[in-house]
């Protein structure tokens, strides 16, 4: 028995050593804290969102950057980035650091915006899909790849966002590149109510009420926000826009996707 058990502990051990980094992956482990959290595909807050998280989901950690304020999670079929700020994390110490290669895949072409103002989204489709930014005609464009049926193209911008464009909206200098056929990435919820700012600036407050209400903070025309709350009438929505939740007036947001009345009363 005692020789059995010997020999048992040495296939254990082989075993661990075997899996080591496996297990280190699945022993730490981060809880969204934030009312929702994005997804993306590297650690910045310019990285593409391939998905959103709500509060109390939980998920294994597999990797950190240096300095520990992203970590990379599991999901299912992949996985992605988090901002740390935004996760109750156990066993942190126990996640390896990741080193992120220097960014993305070369441009192949380039094209400029032919319409006023361009959205530039997360995946190749305008449903359920807030944009990252926006840019202005004539704005240079480098082009990294196209969808199958090229009604889309993936961009990167001046000051280095990545994302989809209608092609449409893009004129090409003269020739025939090969645009490369990419993976559009992953469809945010369908159930997401969103939109973006229809005056030059808004403020974020922290209650449904401007009176004696310092704003948290502004955002600009054009920024995409997402709607998480209403006051009864729907005279203020409580949003969240560039990772600050809180109350903004209704009238200053578009609605672009999804459907107001499904959004709770909150306040």
């Amino acid at each position: 028995m005692k020789r059995y058990l010997v020999l048992l502990s040495l296939i254990i051990a082989m075993l661990v050593s075997a899996v080591g980094t496996s297990f280190a992956q699945t022993n730490a482990t981060g809880t969204v804290t934030a009312t929702y959290l994005n997804v993306r595909n590297a650690p910045s807050v310019n990285a593409n969102r391939i998905a959103v998280l709500q509060r109390g989901y939980s998920a294994g950690l597999i990797g950190k950057n240096s300095d520990s304020t992203w970590y990379q999670i599991i999901l299912e079929g992949g996985s992605g980035w988090v901002n740390a700020s935004y996760l109750n994390i156990v066993n942190g110490h126990t996640v390896p650091v990741i080193t992120i290669p220097p960014t993305s895949q070369p441009e192949v072409f380039y094209g400029f915006v032919n319409t006023g103002a361009l959205n530039i989204r997360p995946i190749p489709s305008a449903v359920n899909n807030t944009p990252l930014t926006f840019v202005l005609r004539n704005t240079r464009l480098g082009i990294l790849g196209r969808n199958a049926d090229n009604s889309w193209f993936k961009v990167r911008s001046p000051n280095n966002i990545e994302g989809w464009v209608r092609s449409r909206y893009l004129d090409l200098p003269a020739g025939d590149p090969i645009i490369p056929i990419l993976d559009g990435g992953t469809t945010p919820l369908p159930s997401q109510v969103t939109g973006y700012v229809n005056t030059g600036a808004l403020n974020i407050r922290s209650v449904p009420n401007p009176v004696n209400n310092i704003p948290l903070r502004y955002i600009l025309r054009n920024t995409g926000v997402m709607v998480i709350g209403r006051t009864s009438d729907s005279e203020w929505y409580k949003i969240t826009a560039d990772g600050t939740t809180g109350w903004v007036r209704g009238k200053y947001i578009t609605i672009t996707n999804g459907v107001l009345s499904n959004t709770p009363i909150t306040s």
